[in-house]
């Protein structure tokens, strides 16, 4: 496999399309798919590693003082769930999303909110995960009334977004190594599989609370109408829309039998969420999408057949909230308090990796000549790298900030290990180590800084909600 032009190219040897070319075209599809999500894997990591960092230790007073979704587990069972998008289709099926208010399950998925918002219909629950400035904005845009539907975020959200918000309630993603160190995580918290994006996190919430019904609204995943938002999305930018719409040129099936223009985040995303639909086999996935993209298991219908069907129910917000009263609940006195003492340890903790870290890196500098003049001394100094790099990596800050703010740092250091633990030569092995571990902690080196201010201000928000819980 290689990249051709920026894009995924599979080099087949000719004997394998004569023996079963059906196979190879499955095999190539799965493979150039796997390297698309892990291309973009490392993207993302790139640009948010540190900035979901920030946003989950400076939401650990939100985390602590909130219930999780735990209680919610199986409450709503037979109940149907309308997952809400942000897609250009919902324009067509306002009114008949307007009909379903208070006799369906209404969940907006992130930004579909604030067009919710502009045609003045109030969901019952707002989905939210997102870390960027973009979702900030979005959120901005609500009025003081939809400041008042209940939240449920994931502890990556930008961190702005939920202070002095009350009506919250959080979940955590399965890569969320930072939280389940800080608050302890086990299989009793709700844990979702990380997503492409916010829908895929709204059908686990669904799940999880039991609904055996989903319905799809104006869930394009794809350039419907030649545009990716409906009216009342103010917080894409035009420079946005245009740098989205300029990987065109891929086009996905839609649900009147012809083709809409994608993108490559788009086809990913569409996969993701087909990938979670196919995890959930107890549950109907309905697709009500007027113009969107095909969506694999599911099944399509229009809107109004769904809210016909619902012509008699009923689902009301003060039901939902009876049902937060009764089941929901926040944290163990004694695990609030172990979290909070994490937090306050934390830029202790970074001070003493970076002490070590620091006595590590002076030591690269004599392995060269060693390597060569006095080898036994060699061996010796390259143990006391090891011994000293172990304290590092067994220290728990290590292994759940690190895995987050370092993560492609991270990887390449454990696809460079095998290398350097089977060579034998010791002027080669003092090099590899050089390059190998002392690389690796340099990209580390530049990026602590920020890290321990981070730590500082996170220490000072806990310090901060403790005074005030002892005044009040």
């Amino acid at each position: 496999m290689m990249k051709a032009n920026g894009d995924t190219a599979i080099i087949v040897i000719p004997v394998y399309d004569r023996i079963d070319p059906s196979r190879r075209v499955e095999f190539s599809d799965d493979a150039i798919q796997a390297a698309e999500n892990y291309a973009n894997e490392r993207r993302v990591y790139q640009v948010m590693g540190m900035q979901w960092t920030k946003n989950i230790l400076f939401n650990f007073p939100a985390n602590i003082s909130t219930p999780s979704l735990r209680g919610l587990k199986g409450r709503l069972s037979d109940q149907t769930a309308v997952i809400v998008g942000a897609g250009p289709s919902l324009e067509q099926d306002i009114e008949q999303l307007r009909r379903l208010e208070n006799r369906a399950f209404i969940i907006a998925a992130g930004s579909s909110s604030q067009v919710l918002n502009h045609f003045q219909i109030k969901p019952h629950l707002i989905v939210t995960m997102d870390g960027g400035e973009a979702n900030l904005q979005a959120f901005e845009y609500l009025n003081t009334l939809e400041k008042q539907i209940p939240i449920l975020y994931i502890p990556q959200i930008e961190y702005r977004i939920i202070q002095e918000r009350s009506h919250l309630m959080h979940a955590y993603f399965e890569n969320d190594s930072i939280s389940r160190y800080f608050m302890e995580l086990s299989s009793d918290d709700p844990i979702f599989a990380s997503s492409h994006s916010v829908t895929g996190t709204a059908i686990q919430a669904a799940a999880y609370m039991g609904c055996t019904e989903i319905v799809f609204a104006g869930q394009d995943l794809s350039f419907a109408y030649g545009t990716l938002y409906a009216a009342g999305a103010n917080h894409v930018s035009k420079e946005l829309g245009d740098q989205t719409a300029a990987h065109g040129g891929m086009t996905v099936n839609n649900v009147k039998g012809t083709v809409n223009a994608t993108s490559q985040s788009l086809l990913l995303t569409l996969s993701n969420i087909e990938e979670l639909i196919a995890q959930y086999r107890e549950i109907r996935f309905i697709n009500t999408t007027a113009m969107g993209a095909v969506i694999n298991g599911t099944e399509w219908q229009p809107l109004k057949e769904i809210a016909d069907r619902f012509e008699s129910k009923t689902f009301t917000s003060e039901y939902l909230e009876d049902l937060f009263k009764q089941y929901l609940g926040v944290y163990s006195k004694e695990r609030v308090e172990a979290a909070k003492q994490r937090v306050l340890q934390l830029s202790e903790d970074l001070m003493l990796i970076e002490n070590l870290l620091f006595r590590i890196s002076k030591k690269f500098s004599k392995l060269s000549e060693l390597s060569r003049t006095n080898q036994s001394k060699c061996v010796k100094l390259m143990q006391e790298i090891v011994s000293n790099w172990d304290i590092v990596v067994s220290n728990q800050v290590y292994s759940s900030l690190f895995t987050m703010v370092y993560y492609n740092e991270q990887k390449r250091f454990i696809r460079e290990i095998p290398e350097l633990e089977v060579e034998n030569n010791i002027i080669k092995k003092a090099v590899l180590l050089t390059e190998v571990l002392g690389g690796y902690i340099k990209a580390i080196q530049v990026k602590l800084p920020e890290l321990k201010d981070i730590a500082v201000e996170a220490r000072e928000r806990v310090v901060a909600m403790m005074t005030m819980e002892s005044v009040g």
